[in-house]
């Protein structure tokens, strides 16, 4: 029986973790504006009836009924503010913090109960999915509400009447929030049915039965989405280095945090496991479920289509954190109070001096870009053009709407390049400011560039950012502040002229090891042209090839995207690549830089040039080392 000191030390530890956990879930939730899911999930509410909401806003979507539905209530009792929108989600992921801490005080002990607490409390994996309107933390509260309903049901025949029904409701809400869910939710059923044993298998068998039945409705959804077969073309298969990736994103990349947790985990090691032998099953069953989660995941992704990531290990990694703790003793007050504080407080502290998260959250793309044309609208009146470029154009509108700002050009990124290319060339004004969000290619950036070649303001976000640029009539040329050219070539007579003999030309090749450094993160081609004839054909080609492999391990191209040129008439074709967005460049490799004349047409090349832009790892801040 633990004694009153220990008992103190106990609640005081657990309540200090909830109250960590529920300031950095809640403390600035009003102020993270919404990103690219949450806006792609809201427009899919306000819809007339039920059954709309689930042919209009739920089955075109890659997840299942559960969240879209909390916020169509949300967004009716409450509106689009971005506290209340949140609120639901962030308190479901306080509630996980909570959940977690009573499953492994019940199955091991508090010393292992702390440990996992602590570290779901204020470690970035955790609070960022707290503080989207996204099916994340929702799905994991469910989980483990489930699983402590199972722990439940084994420890006590006197309230199996309680938790029996709070287990099946759990499953299926579980499983209506993403489908990652529904397959722990399932790793987690068989392994229940193993712990309980044969005695009770009629009884278990009656359990999955009736909550089989009760998601029978949402199966024609399911059916349309899983036949899909994917979220799209945009994500990449993982690498084999993802997993290890991932671990390190999961302790902030950081050597301080992983040191704490290894020190504390080490010293409260079992050396033998006599204490709770039930507590020995549910260690292989968190475990494994992790192990078949991932292994499910990976599989996909290899033989259909990649839909492995960090957000879909959100549902079974805490699970494997659980079997880790598991594995842990019971340890005096003292060391609960130093593990306890040490985890939190370097947790604390990388959150938000490494891996800066609160920033990161509050700086959002969408609502930054309309603050800055604010502020541009401000200063420069009607002498700026401002233009914005993202998922689309209804999300760009929103923070415009808001911050008041007119006369703004959206432009969907998978879309309109040739009207934005053709407004940018005409555009009469000495200002122009462009805002990207979404991935949007750098194409739309660099092509503003090659006109207002001045970079006056420059800041990025997560997967966004924004730029001034002015027309620089003094030397018309880049800023090589903020480049590293390695070609630039200009003949106003032509550099060469093209006929509808040449089909290639201007080969330009540099070894990939000179222009790939841990500081550069942009490539940049480009060229300028004027028409003889008729074009519309015309592109430039940038690749990257190895002799001893069959294909290129880089090929990108950038043409007119549809536009027509007449004789006379004087363009630019830019192509940029975002050397974090695919594969690995292999030493001795070449990058290769030619202008290809697929339709044979007539032109003169007035100017060419490659560079570097930087490396800035804000960009992807929320997921990679900054």
């Amino acid at each position: 029986m633990e004694n009153p000191a220990g008992k103190f030390w106990s609640r005081t530890l657990f309540w200090g973790i909830v109250a960590v956990a529920a300031v950095v879930r809640l403390c600035c939730l009003g102020s993270i504006p919404f990103m690219h899911d949450e806006f792609s999930a809201l427009f899919r509410t306000g819809y007339n009836s039920f059954g709309q909401l689930i042919t209009k806003g739920v089955t075109p979507d890659a997840h299942p009924a559960g969240a879209q539905l909390i916020l169509a209530a949300t967004t009716a009792l409450a509106g689009w503010d971005e506290f209340w929108v949140k609120l639901p989600f962030a308190l479901m992921g306080l509630g996980s913090v909570v959940l977690v801490y009573g499953i492994s005080r019940k199955v091991f002990n508090k010393t292992s109960a702390l440990f996992v607490a602590s570290y779901v409390a204020a470690t970035q994996f955790f609070v960022f999915y707290s503080q989207i309107a996204r099916p994340y933390s929702s799905g994991l509260f469910f989980l483990l509400l489930a699983t402590l309903a199972a722990v439940e049901f084994v420890r006590s025949d006197k309230r199996q009447t309680l938790w029996i029904p709070i287990f099946v409701t759990a499953l299926v809400a579980s499983s209506m929030m993403h489908y990652f869910a529904m397959l722990m939710a399932g790793f987690l059923f068989l392994g229940f049915a193993c712990i309980v044993g044969r005695q009770h298998w009629k009884r278990t068998a009656l359990l999955g039965l009736a909550a089989v039945v009760i998601y029978a409705p949402n199966f024609p959804v399911m059916w349309s989405q899983l036949s899909a077969g994917g979220i799209g073309d945009w994500l990449g298969r993982p690498t084999w280095y993802f997993l290890p990736e991932f671990l390190a994103y999961s302790v902030h990349f950081s050597w301080a945090l992983a040191l704490v947790l290894a020190t504390f985990f080490f010293l409260g090691l079992r050396t033998k496991y006599a204490e709770k032998p039930i507590g020995k099953q549910w260690i292989i069953l968190f475990t494994a479920s992790f192990v078949l989660s991932f292994a499910v995941g990976m599989a996909y992704s290899f033989l259909r289509t990649p839909v492995i990531q960090y957000s879909t290990l959100f549902f079974s990694f805490p699970f494997f954190v659980l079997g880790l703790a598991g594995l842990m003793r019971p340890m005096k007050p003292t060391f609960n109070v130093v593990m306890t504080v040490l985890i939190l407080g370097v947790s604390l502290f990388t959150l938000t001096l490494e891996r800066k998260h609160f920033w990161m959250m509050q700086h959002q793309g969408y609502e930054q870009i309309a603050s800055r044309f604010a502020q541009n609208r401000k200063t420069l009146a009607d002498s700026v053009s401002l233009a914005a470029v993202g998922g689309s154009e209804r999300m760009l509108n929103f923070y415009q709407q808001r911050f008041g700002v007119d006369s703004v050009r959206l432009f969907n990124k998978d879309h309109a390049m040739a009207d934005f290319e053709s407004w940018v060339d005409h555009c009469s004004t000495p200002w122009f400011a462009v805002g990207w969000t979404d991935y949007a290619s750098f194409e739309w950036v660099e092509y503003v560039r090659s006109r207002f070649p001045r970079q006056v303001e420059h800041e990025n976000w997560f997967n966004s950012g924004y730029y001034l640029f002015q027309r620089d009539t003094l030397t018309g040329e880049l800023n090589q502040k903020t480049e590293k050219v390695y070609l630039l070539e200009r003949n106003i007579q032509g550099i060469k002229k093209f006929s509808e003999d040449d089909e290639f030309g201007l080969l330009w090749e540099i070894p990939v090891d000179t222009v790939l450094t841990p500081f550069d993160g942009i490539w940049v081609a480009g060229v300028e042209f004027i028409a003889h004839s008729t074009m519309q054909n015309a592109s430039i080609v940038m690749e990257v090839k190895k002799d001893s492999l069959p294909q290129p391990l880089l090929w990108r191209s950038g043409n007119l995207s549809g536009r027509q040129l007449m004789p006379g008439d004087t363009s630019r074709i830019v192509v940029a690549y975002h050397l974090d967005s695919g594969p690995a460049m292999k030493s001795g490799s070449v990058l290769r830089f030619y202008i290809w004349n697929s339709g044979h047409e007539n032109f003169s090349v007035t100017k060419r040039w490659f560079y570097t832009r930087k490396y800035e790892p804000v960009l992807f801040g929320l997921y990679k080392p900054l």
